[in-house]
């Protein structure tokens, strides 16, 4: 457990290739407090019963599904570089789609760099259709400039991709 003052990490001290210098290999961040859960449970009086946010291992849809442990509704849902690391899309639209109630928001950011199980391998226009036929209204779709794991310059090689970062609403019914 973190004290009450934050606790300092160092996440590429085991990182011992690509580095400019000692001072780049060590740098620190602060992890501050309260943790996750205790703002979590500050939030529980929300409308919805339940923590206001959840953070759960294992398998997304088998979780959440119809009938699974975690399955309810939630007023807003954000998927973030989440989307291509399931093998079949299909399934896990249905799950997202149906943890929403009409007026539910989603917010995406990622790209779609499928893995290589995936059953289909979709492009963007291809997703939106898909979202825009089960009565999405999209308010926000932008290309995003994103980093990986580090900013770029704080390694010899970063990882970085082009993303989608879109908001939609969802309206009742499907179109």
């Amino acid at each position: 457990r973190a004290p009450a003052e934050g606790q300092t990490l160092y996440p590429l001290a085991h990182v011992f290739s690509e580095n400019w210098s000692y001072g780049e290999q060590y740098v620190d961040i602060s992890v501050p407090t309260p943790t996750v859960a205790e703002l979590a449970a500050k939030g529980a009086g929300a409308s919805r019963s339940g923590p206001a946010i959840t953070m759960v291992p294992g398998d997304f849809v088998e979780t959440y599904k119809k009938g699974g442990s975690g399955h309810r509704k939630f007023d807003a849902i954000v998927t973030c570089f989440f989307l291509d690391t399931v093998v079949d899309i299909a399934q896990l639209v249905d799950v997202l789609d149906d943890l929403l109630d009409e007026g539910g928001v989603w917010v995406n950011v990622g790209p779609l760099n499928w893995r290589k199980e995936a059953r289909m391998k979709l492009n963007w226009d291809e997703m939106l259709a898909i979202w825009k036929g089960r009565g999405y209204t999209f308010h926000c779709q932008e290309r995003l400039d994103c980093d990986y794991h580090l900013e770029r310059g704080r390694k010899m090689y970063t990882e970085s991709y082009l993303c989608t970062l879109t908001s939609a609403t969802k309206q009742g019914g499907k179109a």
